[in-house]
C-alpha cells in the first residue's frame, strides 16, 4: 500500500465516475431549456471522492472499483496516482463505459444529479477477491451503494469476519438487505437516505432522527450518523446521542460530494480513536471544507484545510 503520514490503512470499494458540471442560476423546470453559466469536467464517484478525502487527510488509502474502456478511465486512474492512492484494485472493463454523472449546480450551491453507472455496476467477484487478498492489511472498509448492493454486502461481511471496521454511506438512496445492517459499524445516511431506509415520511427534526436511528440500531448497526445538510449531523448509538451543528460562517459554493468528505473526516476520526461526538464533528468539518470549493473529487479536503477550519471553529 502507498505509504503516507499515517499507519492506518483504509480501503474504499465503490463508484468511480467522470463528472460533467453545468452551472446555472436556477434549476430548470420540467420541459424547460435554460442557458448555463459555466461548464467543467472533474473526477467523481462516491467511492473515488471518499478515497481522495481519506488520502488527503493523511490515511493510507486503497481504491477498489471498475472503470470502462474509454479515455475517461485514463483520466481517473491518473488522478488516483496523483493523489497517492493505491490503484491495484481498479480494473478496466473492455465491454462498457466508465461511470458518468451529469450534475446541475445552481447559484445556491444545490445540485441535481443523473448518475449512469456503466462499469460500476459490473463490479463483482474480481473486486471481492482483491478485497479478500488485502483484508489482513487494512483497518477500515468504506462502502456506498454505487455498485451492486450484493457486492457491497459481501464486502461488509468479509471485513467484519476479519474484525475490520465498516463505514457504509447508503447513497444513492436505496434499500439495504436487512442482514447487511449487522455488519455495519457506522451507517451515515443523509436525511433523504435515512427516510428511504427507515420508511419514515420525514426526517427534519432531532426526534425524527432518533426514531430513524433506533430502527437501524435494532437491525444491528453499531452507530448511526444522519447528516442534515447545513444544520449539521445527528449521531446515535445504544449509549449516547448528539446533535452537532455546522460551524457558522461557512460559505457554500457547491454541496456536491459533501457527504463523501464527511466519510473522509469520519475515517480520520476513527483512525485517531476519537469519542463518538468527536467523530461526528470531524465529519462535519471535513464536509464544510468541501462545500466551500467547486467540484466533486477536487473539493475533497486537504489536512491543512481541515486543521485550519477545525481550529477556527468552536462547536466542540
Amino acid at each position: 500500500m502507498t505509504s503516507q503520514s499515517s499507519d492506518f490503512n483504509v480501503c474504499i470499494l465503490g463508484g468511480i465516475n467522470i463528472d460533467f458540471f453545468s452551472v446555472v442560476k436556477d434549476m430548470p423546470e420540467a420541459g424547460e431549456t435554460i442557458v448555463g453559466k459555466d461548464f467543467f469536467v472533474t473526477p467523481g464517484g462516491k467511492g473515488a471522492n471518499q478515497a481522495v478525502a481519506c488520502g488527503r487527510l493523511g490515511l493510507n488509502t486503497t481504491m477498489i472499483g471498475r472503470v470502462g474502456n474509454d479515455d475517461f478511465a485514463n483520466t481517473l486512474i491518473d488522478n488516483f496516482k496523483r493523489e497517492n492512492i493505491s490503484i491495484d484494485g481498479i480494473s478496466r472493463d473492455e465491454s462498457t463505459y466508465t461511470g458518468v454523472a451529469n450534475i446541475i449546480l445552481d447559484s445556491d450551491g444545490q445540485n441535481s444529479i443523473i448518475q449512469t453507472p456503466g462499469a460500476n455496476y459490473l463490479c463483482g467477484d474480481d473486486e471481492l477477491n482483491y478485497l479478500q487478498s488485502i483484508i489482513s492489511d487494512i483497518d477500515l472498509l468504506v462502502l456506498q451503494s454505487e455498485i451492486p448492493m450484493n457486492i457491497s454486502y459481501e464486502a461488509a461481511k468479509i471485513a467484519k469476519k476479519n474484525n475490520k471496521i465498516v463505514i457504509w454511506d447508503p447513497a444513492p438512496a436505496n434499500t439495504l438487505p436487512d442482514p447487511a445492517y449487522e455488519f455495519i459499524d457506522y451507517l451515515i445516511p443523509n436525511q433523504t437516505e435515512a427516510q428511504t431506509l427507515s420508511g419514515l415520511d420525514e426526517i427534519t427534526t432531532e426526534n425524527q432522527a432518533i426514531e430513524a436511528s433506533k430502527i437501524f440500531i435494532d437491525k444491528g448497526v453499531g452507530n448511526v450518523i444522519i447528516t442534515m445538510a447545513e444544520f449539521g449531523a445527528f449521531g446515535y448509538n445504544k449509549n449516547e446521542s448528539h446533535f452537532i451543528k455546522t460551524p457558522i460562517g461557512i460559505n457554500v459554493i457547491d454541496s456536491v460530494a459533501a457527504g463523501d468528505a464527511f466519510s473522509g473526516g469520519l475515517s480520520l476520526g476513527v483512525s485517531d480513536n476519537l469519542q463518538f461526538r468527536e467523530l461526528i464533528y470531524y465529519g462535519i468539518i471535513s464536509g464544510c471544507v468541501a462545500v466551500q470549493k467547486p467540484g466533486a473529487t477536487d473539493s475533497m479536503p486537504f489536512k491543512k484545510e481541515f486543521d485550519e477550519l477545525k481550529s477556527n471553529s468552536e462547536n466542540i
